[in-house]
């Protein structure tokens, strides 16, 4: 193959190297059209007459053999043909941010690499306001398809980049059993298909960075008195318990049905204070070998039952 001129400028362009790595392919593209070339970028000199210069790339583009070119009849053009301006092709966008409006997509300049493109600084790290996916911000790699969606009965179909969103920890579920997304901006509009609490997103005691949607995270455990999250229920009904008051004694005080402590010492401490008469056959109870009747009283005080008593209550309801 040999040479074909530019449209415009008439610089030389091997026939082979223009379409095989010499030009991206959208300039390539441009170039057959009769839109200029990489080195004028459609700027004609003034020298130069345009019928001529389009006349020796049409001429050129035969005689070098780029008819080899399977788009060679759809990209020429002829002389009374208005020509296209010498401007790059939008990105490809595959999905874009309901919030932040930045976009996974493709750069004209290079169609292979996924890219964050464009958007807002919504995103703040120490103070400072940045695009998601900027050289300042940690962000996750884009994906082809948004990781984070909400069917929205007035919107549609809503994506989210995971600077935005996130999906629900799923505590009542196990791991991975609830995928409700959860939307980190406080002034995101939360629907009810998954919507969270952008305070547990900022930190909690479970995952770090992690969140619940509402309905998760009413059945996370926690204190009723200070609010503390635990790991269990057990753990969160006795944060705010107070220990035994006996010296030497930690142990906490028993509670009721609504966790509120009963007396100011713990059981073992109260039998070894306590006269301990079985309260059914009179025995003296030994070395604390004895039961809270179930008879007793916690703000009376507490009454016991020895063990043959107890087993032969046992026996009987047996």
């Amino acid at each position: 193959m040999g040479d074909i001129s530019c449209a415009v400028c008439t610089e030389p362009w091997d026939a082979y190297g223009a379409r095989h790595g010499d030009m991206l392919p959208w300039e390539y593209n441009l170039f057959r059209q009769g839109a200029g070339c990489p080195s004028c970028e459609g700027e004609p000199p003034e020298d130069l007459d345009s019928d001529d210069t389009a006349e020796q790339h049409i001429r050129a583009a035969w005689l070098s053999g780029a008819t080899d070119d399977p788009d060679a009849f759809t990209l020429g053009f002829d002389l009374d043909q208005k020509r296209p301006s010498w401007e790059p092709p939008p990105p490809t966008i595959l999905w874009t941010c309901a919030t932040c409006q930045v976009s996974a997509g493709y750069e004209p300049d290079d169609p292979s690499e996924l890219v964050w493109l464009g958007g807002e600084p919504l995103h703040y790290l120490y103070g400072n306001a940045y695009v998601y996916g900027s050289p300042y911000t940690p962000a996750e790699e884009p994906t082809k398809e948004s990781e984070y969606t909400i069917d929205c009965p007035t919107e549609g179909t809503q994506h989210y980049c995971p600077g935005c969103a996130a999906t629900c920890q799923g505590f009542e579920d196990g791991p991975d059993g609830c995928d409700a997304v959860i939307l980190k901006m406080e002034h995101t509009e939360m629907y009810s298909a998954g919507h969270g609490r952008p305070d547990v997103l900022a930190g909690n005691p479970f995952q770090t960075g992690a969140g619940f949607c509402d309905d998760c995270f009413e059945r996370i455990p926690n204190c009723h008195r200070c609010g503390e999250y635990y790991d269990d229920h057990d753990a969160a009904m006795q944060c705010c318990v107070p220990e035994c008051s006996e010296a030497g004694c930690w142990t906490k005080v028993e509670t009721d049905d609504d966790g509120d402590a009963i007396g100011e010492m713990c059981l073992d401490c109260q039998k070894e204070q306590t006269e301990t008469i079985c309260a059914d056959c009179g025995a003296t109870i030994k070395d604390g070998d004895g039961w809270v009747h179930p008879d007793s009283d916690p703000e009376l005080g507490y009454l016991w039952q020895c063990k043959p008593c107890v087993e032969k209550e046992e026996n009987a309801d047996g």
